[in-house]
């Protein structure tokens, strides 16, 4: 027995647009793609795909391409505390930074969101230092010495705002760049972590280097907002300070200068150096 509704073809289209009793609008499946958008065609309010990695997206704005929005994306975390972000393109542009083409993600990416991907096969975890949007969203992004951020390409992307998602490390290690020294100290541990807008760090000496100059300076994973005055343990010529050394910083630079008492208190020109620093400072 023939069907009682006999929709329209409509020329060009990949699906018949219905409008089943309750409903007040028509609907066409237009087909789907290997993933994201339609980026050409031209789309009426309503039409929706179905692509080959799961997810859905319906046109809300009528156009060429139109405006699509993404049904399947995660707006939630999981129970392991990440969400989903693998609708989205996740592209290298350096090795602190990957851009998300075409949409504002800028107040999803907020400093201290927690990244989890993988490249080449292996998981890689990165915190947000901070995004800007200008035509693309483009991302900053630091896991110290702990994990590298290559030009390969970005699968299974998440993001958590969770104190703790699962598998997120609770620090990060970072290997500093010294000035002043004709042989570098080695640190027993120098490690980050971020906490809101708060960057807590540590240095702890393990051989001290030799220098040479009178300046001694290192730089920080992140740079702090402001330029600040720490308390720290230092030597020079191989012999501790009776009193507390002096670090200082600048707002918007990673260069941490010490010294041996107050801001003018310079090193000798040649001997051991080296110090013992742990401080928290507002990031820039």
């Amino acid at each position: 027995m023939p069907s009682p509704f006999t929709p329209p073809i409509i020329p060009g289209a990949q699906g018949y647009p219905l409008v089943l009793t309750g409903a007040t609008n028509a609907t066409r499946y237009v087909g789907g793609n290997t993933s994201g958008a339609p980026a050409s065609g031209t789309f009426a309010v309503g039409d929706f795909t179905v692509n080959g990695d799961g997810s859905v997206y319906v046109c809300t704005v009528a156009g060429s391409p139109g405006t699509w929005v993404n049904l399947t994306a995660s707006s939630s975390a999981g129970t392991d505390g990440w969400v989903n972000a693998t609708t989205e393109t996740w592209t290298f542009a350096s090795s602190t930074t990957f851009t998300i083409a075409g949409v504002d993600k800028t107040s999803i990416y907020t400093r201290n969101t927690k990244i989890k991907l993988t490249q080449s096969a292996t998981v890689k975890y990165f915190v947000v230092t901070g995004s800007t949007f200008s035509t693309d969203t483009t991302v900053t992004i630091t896991g110290g010495t702990s994990y590298t951020f290559t030009n390969n390409a970005v699968t299974q992307n998440y993001y958590s705002t969770a104190a703790s998602p699962l598998g997120y490390p609770q620090s990060f290690a970072f290997t500093p760049t010294f000035t002043g020294f004709s042989a570098n100290p080695s640190a027993f541990s120098c490690a980050f972590q971020v906490v809101g807008d708060l960057v807590m760090f540590l240095y702890a000496s393990g051989t001290a280097g030799t220098s040479n100059a009178t300046t001694f300076t290192m730089t920080l994973p992140i740079a702090p907002s402001l330029g600040e005055r720490y308390l720290c343990r230092v030597q020079d010529s191989g012999t501790q300070q009776t009193g507390p050394g002096m670090g200082t910083t600048s707002g918007g630079s990673t260069t941490l200068s010490l010294f041996k008492t107050t801001q003018s208190g310079a090193f000798t020109g040649s001997g051991a150096k080296d110090c013992d620093i742990s401080f928290v400072y507002i990031m820039n």
